[in-house]
């Protein structure tokens, strides 16, 4: 009998000892990499996606119109777990850009958006009031300058031979420019034909619409070449880590000649 309480008693030393789920000491997270494609924002959908050990992804972006009353504007804030899931911070928090507050605009989206109109020839300041989930932090970031593009004309419907033509542009003050090609078939007596690529080239020069592609094309088609210009910056905070990014497009569109 002495025998067995000795033995009770060492095991139940033994496993004091030992770490258990409901140990109050804070553990170790494995952490996932998130992916900005998460947030389904206008930036993600010309860019490839951006993976890492992200806390935060704040976007701004102006897609231009040669009539300013007609750009769209949107800047778009999320946040994510250990997973790399998004999620939802816990109340209170807020989230401003130049003085304007993002709110959530959808139940089944986790990204806060406003549309309101930003100066981009200005650098962009980012008010976050963190609450349970993040820390309260500000963060400055200086947007790409606007698109030249040199030709064909940006903004109204050309004309385009159905031979190898280039899109003239330059672009300045950015860490990459982004182009994307769409041609789409407008003969509905053929069979629906769609081409859409996007392609990472230097921030000045041109791109070409080769000769091969054309062949390939209907006899009906329109094209659409999107410039997209990139900045952005990575903010370490307090063990946090949050990715920033603007974006400026501008595009040309027209139809090839018969």
């Amino acid at each position: 009998m002495r025998l067995i309480l000795i033995l009770i008693f060492f095991s139940a030393s033994f496993l004091s000892g030992c770490s258990t789920p409901y140990e109050p000491n804070p553990k170790i997270v494995t952490r996932y990499r998130a992916s900005t494609s998460s947030a389904n924002t206008l930036l993600s959908e010309y860019i490839l996606s951006e993976s890492g050990y992200f806390d935060g992804y704040f976007e701004s972006l102006l897609m231009q119109h040669f009539d300013s009353s007609k750009s769209r504007y949107q800047n778009s804030a999320i946040f994510f777990n250990h997973l790399g899931d998004p999620f939802k911070p816990s109340q209170p928090f807020s989230i401003f850009l130049n003085g304007n507050k993002l709110l959530d605009t959808s139940q089944y989206s986790l990204t806060l958006t406003n549309y309101d109109s930003t100066n981009f020839s200005d650098p962009l300041l980012w008010q976050i009031n963190g609450g349970k989930n993040f820390s309260t932090f500000a963060d400055t970031l200086l947007p790409s300058q606007m698109i030249h593009i040199i030709s064909p004309p940006a903004n109204i419907k050309n004309i385009f031979p159905r031979q190898t033509f280039s899109v003239k542009y330059d672009v300045q003050g950015s860490d990459s420019v982004y182009i994307q090609l769409l041609i789409l078939s407008t003969d509905t007596s053929s069979a629906f034909y769609t081409y859409d690529r996007i392609f990472h080239t230097p921030n000045t020069g041109k791109y070409n619409i080769s000769q091969d592609i054309i062949d390939l094309l209907p006899p009906k088609a329109e094209i659409d070449v999107t410039i997209i210009a990139i900045t952005s910056s990575l903010r370490p905070v307090n063990n946090e880590l949050y990715l920033f990014r603007t974006g400026i497009t501008d595009h040309i569109y027209g139809q090839l000649s018969n």
